[in-house]
């Protein structure tokens, strides 16, 4: 069963998918999805409830406009961040969107990265769960600008 419109508008979703290049983790929040990852709800929690038992540590790099993007003080950012870092510290390039409380807005931006990329398909076959991920049509930008995540999925 797909992510319905309230779902979308009322909750931060952590979706989950690939570009075939990367894995990805999206914050939705609380606004509207691309159809193809509205049906990703029969893996998201699974995912999330794996990602601390995951046997990979990267360095991260984290997004140095994040200040600006989000209009945050230092305090504010070190607790945005926390769930951000733990997940791309797995493997994963985490996004978030841009414009908080504009749902039709699907301007997205890089949170955090590994600074090294996993074996994408040496990763998927050692995690099963993996193999049902979601995959856009074009690659997700890795840069720190802000995107139109519509033009990609």
């Amino acid at each position: 069963m797909a992510y319905s419109e309230i779902e979308q508008s009322t909750l931060d979703l952590d979706i989950f998918f690939t570009d075939n290049k990367k894995l990805i983790h999206l914050a939705s929040g609380g606004g509207i999805l691309p159809d193809n990852l509205i049906e990703t709800d029969a893996y998201n929690d699974d995912i999330l409830k794996l990602i601390p038992s995951l046997n990979t540590e990267f360095e991260i790099e984290i997004n140095p406009n994040l200040s600006e993007i989000l209009n945050l003080i230092e305090n504010g950012l070190e607790n945005y961040l926390a769930g951000f870092i733990e997940i791309a510290k797995k493997g994963f390039y985490t996004y978030d969107r841009s414009n908080i409380g504009q749902f039709n807005d699907t301007t997205f931006h890089l949170v955090a990265k590994p600074k090294t990329d996993l074996n994408l398909n040496e990763f998927i076959e050692e995690n099963e769960i993996f193999k049902t991920l979601k995959v856009a049509r074009k690659h997700i930008p890795q840069t720190f600008d802000k995107f139109d995540l519509n033009l990609f999925i």
